[in-house]
């Protein structure tokens, strides 16, 4: 038998201990010589003292605590610690320099001479050799040890004295700032919004205060002033005449009760109806003035205890009055018996009905709200910064050696880490071409571990480079409440179409106008982030359009993405789901656009917006943009019956639609030729690519590779009017929950409202059997029926067989053949060359 060769242990093999112990080890090493440090004992606990108090002085002991923390965490955790800088630590960092300055030297030190100060006057009252440090006690003088004295010095030597305390203040308190700016943010905050809540809670007190209290407060106030005015008009007669104190009482109470009698008469009513009917109930109907009437009489009685203390004699004669007044409103109602009769007849009568209304009217006058931007969620991501920015730094490298391998003269001279990919700036030298770049598109894929996302771009829009994009290890999601805050400012007409679709590698958010564009075409796999993208485009839309601005027609062949958006005010019908009720919708559309050219020429407007303008002097409707959203072309179009006519349509309001208002998004999975014709693409120049199946694939929805590279959820590329290459964005991210919040905000406000004109699509579809797609009723031939037994049977539809079979013409055969066609019995080929039968001999028997 042959020796067995022995087998090279691997790279993990060769390691005597794993990673965790090693970790463990190195760990429990640094936290021993932490504590041998900070007890100083020995002549190697002297030694580290003696290192970090010659450093940081009276400070020293911040390096043992922390080296004492690292080795805890690397025991702990079985890995370093990842030290990303951020504000909180550059504040500690300011406040250790600050202190450090400031415990350091005196005000005349110089940066010449510190060294010499520092060792002699300093050190030397301290230690009492070379690495020994005598005693702590004394440590004070140090102050900020070596680090803390050069700094001193050279600020003292650069700005004087006064510069480096003012240095010292400014880091010391930036510092403070930086460590503690949560607290003082939500300080700041409490005091700026104290103000706004007491205006908000006294704007609600207003609110709740029901018509009813307001009348009562009102009449308190004007009852308070009439008793002032009473009872100084009293004081002044009673002190002039004396004599006639009698009369002025006398019609005094007079004025007072006639006030009375007629604000507050209803009392008096209710004294004398209750003894005529005790259940009926008119009582009801005057508590409110009856608690009026008692608070009046009070007043009264406060004002007659005052004066009539001074003349009994003029009791009796107020009794007198009221008797009299008493008298007189029985024999009114005495007399008025029809009168309360009216009263009891109208007691059934509730008035809560009457209030509801009241109540639905004025919600229809009500103005529409736009949904508010709280609706809309942060959906915040871990930090990838760190590792993003060191994966960056070994790609770079292995990007360059990738040119120097193949002898390419270029470099990458800097990177752009983006939300999802990070861009590897390259600069060809002179006499390169940029081309050369395409051949070693393998070659980078191979250097960064096979990375399939690279995508090399030889032209950047605005820049002097070629980049190459790859994916990053770590991606952060870009919320669509971030891309929207962009927006939400732009409130002009024009703007109101306007699109947020995403941030590019740079970070900033890319928009564009549905007016420019005009239509779209948007095509990715599933997981690619069609549907959410598609989700973000009509969110936008509700939320800054009214249902009088803007009304959508919203195609869903898989009855499951836009049915969220079911009962919205701004469609124009239901959810379209069949391809029947979507080709019958189409024509109704274009119908609707030939109507709107008739209304813009009439005035004598080239475009809606023009129209619109004109209509505000003219006294006339203002049209509403109108925006069609077919998703799952493909499935759209798999009704062969219909296909043609859909094409057409869509065809023609591609080609008329932009300037009356109306515009058309079209989604697919499948961007083949069959479903994206050279005809479509021909009429929507705009359109997006997400991730694709093949390098095909994207140079039939782009007309160049680059979308089978995409990383998905998101990632696209954007062909968009004013730009000349390819916009590379990351789409922003919304839920179902935000979505759901949105539609039942705007639900809550209006009903929907369809248009008649396309209710009922069904019926209208089988209405129309017999129109063909020209528009003009066939009439059928006399062997219609015949023929169409013959052709569902034998299986085979041609005019040659037609013609034997029948002993018929040619043109006859033809046109009973396109009338089979419009029924639905054949069908032509993908080529148009010949037809084929798709009824069933089921369909015929059941005719029979």
């Amino acid at each position: 038998m042959k020796d067995k060769k022995m087998k090279k242990p691997s790279n993990g093999e060769n390691k005597l201990f794993g990673n965790d112990v090693e970790c463990l080890l190195i760990g429990l090493i640094i936290i021993l010589i932490s504590i041998i440090g900070l007890l100083n004992k020995g002549p190697v606990g002297h030694f580290l003292t003696y290192i970090c108090v010659y450093l940081f002085g009276a400070f020293y002991f911040l390096l043992f605590i922390i080296s004492f923390i690292f080795g805890l965490y690397l025991m702990i955790k079985k890995k370093t610690p990842r030290i990303s800088i951020n504000m909180k630590l550059l504040g500690f960092i300011l406040v250790f320099i600050s202190a450090l300055i400031a415990s350091s030297g005196t005000s005349d030190l110089k940066f010449s001479q510190f060294v010499v100060v520092f060792n002699q006057q300093y050190m030397a009252d301290i230690s009492e050799k070379l690495f020994v440090i005598n005693s702590l006690s004394n440590i004070v003088i140090v102050g900020g040890g070596f680090i803390g004295f050069m700094l001193r010095a050279l600020l003292n030597t650069c700005v004087t004295h006064i510069g480096t305390m003012i240095i010292c203040i400014v880091f010391f308190v930036t510092g403070i700032i930086l460590l503690f700016k949560d607290v003082f943010a939500y300080i700041i905050r409490f005091f700026m919004n104290f103000k706004w809540r007491k205006e908000k809670k006294l704007e609600e007190r207003k609110v709740e205060l029901t018509p009813k209290e307001e009348k009562k407060e009102t009449l308190d106030e004007e009852k308070e002033d009439k008793k002032v005015e009473v009872k100084e008009e009293k004081v002044e007669e009673a002190k002039d005449e004396e004599n006639k104190i009698e009369d002025h009482i006398f019609e005094e109470v007079e004025e007072l009760s006639s006030p009375i009698s007629s604000m507050n008469s209803s009392s008096f009513f209710i004294d004398d109806l209750e003894s005529i009917d005790e259940d009926t109930k008119v009582v009801e109907l005057f508590e409110e003035p009856k608690e009026e009437e008692e608070k009046v009489e009070s007043i009264i009685k406060d004002i007659e205890v005052e004066e009539l203390n001074k003349v009994d004699s003029f009791k009796e004669e107020d009794e007198e009055l009221f008797e009299e007044k008493k008298i007189e409103i029985e024999e009114l109602t005495n007399n008025n018996e029809p009168f309360i009769n009216q009263v009891e007849e109208v007691e059934p009568i509730k008035e809560e009905p009457k209030e509801i209304k009241v109540q639905e009217k004025v919600k229809k006058k009500l103005p529409y709200v736009l949904p508010p931007l709280d609706l809309l969620k942060y959906h915040p991501s871990e930090d990838t910064h760190y590792e993003n920015e060191r994966v960056a730094q070994e790609r770079l490298l292995k990007i360059n050696r990738t040119f120097e391998n193949f002898r390419i003269g270029a470099q990458v001279i800097s990177y752009t880490i983006g939300p999802s990919v990070t861009r590897f700036n390259i600069k060809m030298n002179d006499g390169v071409k940029v081309n050369t770049l395409n051949g070693v598109t393998d070659d980078v894929s191979v250097a960064l571990n096979g990375n399939k996302t690279v995508r090399v771009q030889l032209v950047v829009e605005g820049r002097d480079t070629s980049s190459i994009e790859v994916g990053n290890v770590k991606a952060d999601s870009v919320s669509f409440r971030e891309c929207y805050e962009q927006i939400k400012d732009k409130n002009s007409i024009k703007d109101r179409l306007l699109i947020p679709l995403g941030k590019d590698i740079e970070g900033k958010v890319i928009t564009t106008h549905m007016d420019s564009l005009p239509h779209l075409l948007v095509a990715g796999t599933t997981g690619s982030g069609k549907s959410v993208f598609v989700n973000t485009i009509i969110t936008t839309w509700l939320m800054r359009n009214s249902p009088d601005e803007l009304k959508l027609l919203l195609v869903d062949p898989k009855t499951v993405e836009f049915k969220k958006y079911q009962g919205l005010p701004h469609l124009v019908c239901p959810i379209i789901t069949t391809s029947k009720e979507g080709n019958i919708a189409l024509k109704k559309m274009c119908e609707i656009m030939d109507k709107r050219y008739e209304l813009l020429s009439d005035v004598g407007a080239s475009k809606i917006s023009e129209y619109n303008e004109m209509a505000e002097e003219l006294k006339l409707d203002k049209l509403s943009n109108i925006v069609i959203i077919i998703d799952e072309y493909a499935d759209f179009l798999s009704d062969l019956s219909c296909k043609k006519e859909i094409e057409s349509s869509v065809q023609r309001l591609a080609q008329k639609a932009r300037a009356c208002g109306i515009y058309l998004i079209i989604c697919t999975q499948r961007p083949t030729t069959d479903v994206i014709t050279g005809t479509i693409k021909a009429v929507i120049p705009s359109r997006i690519g997400l991730l694709v199946p093949t390098g095909i694939d994207s140079k039939t929805i782009l007309d160049s590779v680059g979308a089978e590279s995409l990383l998905g959820y998101g990632d696209m590329l954007c062909l968009l009017p004013g730009h000349s290459s390819l916009v590379r964005v990351q789409g922003s991210y919304i839920s179902n929950l935000e979505i759901k919040n949105i539609c039942d905000y705007i639900r809550n406000q209006r009903s929907v409202e369809y248009d008649e004109a396309f209710l009922n699509l069904k019926t209208q579809g089988e209405v129309a059997g017999n129109i063909g797609s020209s528009g003009r009723k066939k009439e059928l031939d006399v062997l219609h029926e015949q023929v169409k037994a013959h052709v569902i049977r034998t299986r085979i539809a041609s005019t040659s067989n037609l013609q034997s079979e029948f002993s018929i013409g040619y043109s006859r055969a033809d046109h009973i053949l396109n009338c089979l066609e419009d029924e639905g019995i054949i069908c032509r080929t993908k080529n148009g060359n010949r037809r084929i039968v798709i009824a069933k001999a089921e369909d015929l028997d059941n005719n029979n």
